[in-house]
């Protein structure tokens, strides 16, 4: 196998499996509700390392219980936080109080959360929460731009100067098909003898002329 051919296989490989990741995680989504949540911090480490994806399912509050790890608002409004159950009190209007603390935390959250309904933690996918607040950025839109141009000149069969014309220009026009050289050999050789035959006639023809005159 040549190098170009290594490259390709490689670059197919790494491309059907980024594909298989991003329709896998969409269509959990869609079926079964579950929500990425990017890990930004270590108040959870070692469960969840800093630039993990915490995949999260709705569930309603009444029925998390403490140990469990959910992701819930922030009670001043700003994002979400996602830590470890520690304490669970019913309230009125099916409001749920939870008591949060971090693993890497020595106290618990300053005070508990009003919630109706919370993420309950699935599963840990590790970096890939790296990689996705690289996309969001600027820098990072250009570069998948980039890779995937770079992927599609890359992946794109070479084609020879001339190769369409001389094949016809149909598919795998670039590379020569062994039948094809035979075949012109072959009309190339039956040229030659057309020729050898049209000289012999043409330099009997001249000296039957001679021999007359």
């Amino acid at each position: 196998m040549s190098v170009w051919s290594r490259i390709r296989s490689a670059i197919l490989t790494i491309v059907a499996i980024l594909g298989v990741l991003s329709v896998a995680l969409v269509v959990l989504g869609i079926f079964s509700g579950i929500k990425p949540t990017i890990v930004i911090s270590g108040s959870m480490e070692p469960e969840l390392p800093v630039g993990s994806l915490a995949l999260t399912r709705a569930v309603p509050a009444s029925e998390v219980g403490r140990g469990d790890i959910v992701t819930a608002p922030r009670q001043d409004g700003d994002g979400l936080v996602t830590h470890r159950v520690v304490g669970v009190e019913s309230a009125p209007d099916g409001i749920t109080l939870l008591t949060l603390r971090g693993d890497a935390n020595d106290a618990d959250d300053p005070s508990p959360y009003p919630v109706r309904e919370v993420g309950e933690h699935v599963m840990t996918v590790p970096y890939m929460g790296h990689l996705a607040l690289f996309l969001r950025t600027p820098f990072g839109l250009v570069v998948t731009l980039g890779v995937l141009i770079g992927s599609f000149l890359i992946l794109s069969p070479p084609r020879t100067a001339g190769a369409g014309a001389r094949d016809g220009g149909g598919a795998g026009a670039g590379v020569p098909d062994p039948d094809s050289r035979k075949a012109r050999r072959l009309l190339r050789r039956r040229h030659r003898s057309r020729s050898l035959e049209s000289a012999e006639g043409l330099n009997r023809h001249r000296a039957k002329h001679a021999a007359d005159h």
